[in-house]
């Protein structure tokens, strides 16, 4: 085709050239959003998150215990307005609290002050930390996403909740409650979205 054709062409369509022209700069914006995700790297993990992959398999299998464990105690902390005790776990069968022979043995506490609630758990490996953040009643604030560290009890509340792991044996058995675990020796063990 020549430029002479293209021309009456587009004489005969006068939204040929318009069409041409949107075309144009929605293949530039295309362009350029995928070359700019391309140079923008992920946000690295801060310095005190570390991803579960990073443990061993029985560490691992300990996690999400953990994580089941947690979702049982914060059903009866809706039922009954309190957090259960780690042997009223343990008595129900419930993991990690109870015996279990696919899991480390371990001791677990539970402590609380305030809106912080800490189950700490100690195995021969790795002293285990749940910190639980629960809502301050005379602050309205927007609703948290549903993702791994909220979660929403079936009254609405919703608590702030994170998993950390230490060294067994290496620092010394907090005597209250850790409300900054990584201001003292703590990581946080996430879920794999981290490398």
């Amino acid at each position: 085709m020549t430029w002479r054709s293209l021309v009456s062409t587009a004489r005969l369509s006068p939204g040929l050239p318009w069409a041409l022209l949107a075309l144009t700069v929605w293949g530039a914006g295309v362009a350029r959003a995928r070359w700019w995700s391309a140079d923008v790297a992920p946000a690295p993990a801060p310095p005190w998150q570390r991803s579960i992959v990073e443990l061993s398999e029985g560490q691992q299998r300990s996690y999400r215990a953990v994580r089941e464990g947690l979702f049982e105690a914060e059903n009866r902390r809706a039922a009954t307005g309190r957090w259960p005790e780690p042997a009223e776990l343990a008595a129900q069968g419930v993991e990690p609290f109870a015996s279990s022979q696919l899991l480390a043995p371990s001791r677990w506490t539970l402590m609380a002050e305030g809106l912080s609630i800490n189950y700490l758990g100690v195995t021969a490996e790795l002293d285990w930390l749940v910190l639980i953040l629960e809502p301050d009643p005379r602050v309205r604030s927007p609703p948290p996403p549903d993702d791994e560290e909220h979660h929403r009890l079936p009254d609405g509340s919703a608590l702030h909740v994170t998993v950390w792991t230490r060294p067994s044996g290496g620092l010394a058995r907090p005597e209250q409650v850790v409300s900054c675990p990584a201001t003292r020796g703590w990581t946080q063990r996430v879920g794999a979205r981290f490398p």
